[in-house]
């Protein structure tokens, strides 16, 4: 195989990893790749596809950390969450990333699959803010007038979560029941106000995983015909282990970093 076609291959399997991340629709059938063994060193490519966040800074660095440790190699499940917790009934708002852009429609489309199993459950606004914190709380003080009763918030970011509850805390609400990601200021916030919340990670060491599945590929290990990763959840009983109140909090938490990179990349409060 040319060198061309093995780098494609490791992409594709990295590729696979970011995507299928429901967990539990294949089975796991391994499949023989002892073809595409060979010797060290190897040449391994990595697609970055965008810093503009600490999400995929932590990507990179993950895949980074990965790299070091071979020295001699080189989003359904909250809105059932969320349905459960107000007791299968009432004003449900939405809160989106960026209109149009693949991963946010999809969550989305996702939640909805789930609120609209349940006739108590009314959806009363649904707004893209860009997974920014500023847009989302603009977005909830809009909305906090308009709707008196707001039941449960769905996100699909932690920063917009942040946003949302700074504004109905500001405004004397009660924060409602709320789903998010693994941003540290939202699970700060969930701790300090007690909040009824929970958190859906897509993990940065998505990296990390395709480059050890490519490894494996190199190394002629037998691997799994399709890999899934299950979105990991961190719930009341496992936020202590997750949150990190030294550190700021557009770190994502759920993080497989040494603590050296995490300092580096996170400067202490």
């Amino acid at each position: 195989m040319s060198e061309r076609k093995r780098v494609g291959l490791l992409l594709l399997m990295a590729g696979l990893i970011a995507v299928l991340m429901s967990g539990g629709l294949f089975a796991a059938e391994m499949v023989d790749l002892n073809k595409y063994k060979k010797s060290p060193p190897y040449k391994v490519a990595f697609d970055i596809y965008y810093k503009g966040n600490t999400w995929g800074v932590q990507l990179f660095e993950e895949f980074k950390a990965e790299v070091a440790r071979h020295p001699d190699l080189i989003s359904v499940t909250g809105g059932k969450w969320l349905v459960e917790a107000i007791g299968y009934k009432g004003n449900v708002v939405g809160l989106s990333g960026i209109a149009g852009v693949s991963t946010a429609e999809d969550r989305w489309r996702g939640a909805m699959s789930v609120f609209e199993k349940y006739p108590g459950i009314k959806v009363v606004a649904h707004e893209y803010c860009d997974w920014t914190y500023v847009k989302a709380k603009m977005a909830m003080e809009s909305l906090i007038p308009a709707h008196p009763q707001i039941d449960g918030i769905w996100t699909g970011a932690g920063m917009m979560a942040r946003g949302a509850i700074e504004a109905l805390l500001a405004a004397g609400r009660s924060v409602p029941p709320i789903t998010a990601d693994d941003d540290n200021g939202y699970l700060k916030m969930w701790k300090k106000f007690d909040l009824t919340a929970v958190c859906l990670t897509k993990p940065t060491w998505l990296s990390q995983k395709g480059l050890q599945i490519g490894l494996d590929i190199l190394q002629g290990k037998p691997t799994p015909k399709v890999n899934i990763l299950p979105a990991y959840t961190i719930t009341k009983e496992t936020l202590d282990d997750f949150v990190r109140p030294d550190l700021p909090d557009t770190m994502f938490v759920n993080t497989h970093l040494p603590e050296e990179v995490i300092k580096r990349l996170f400067p202490g409060e």
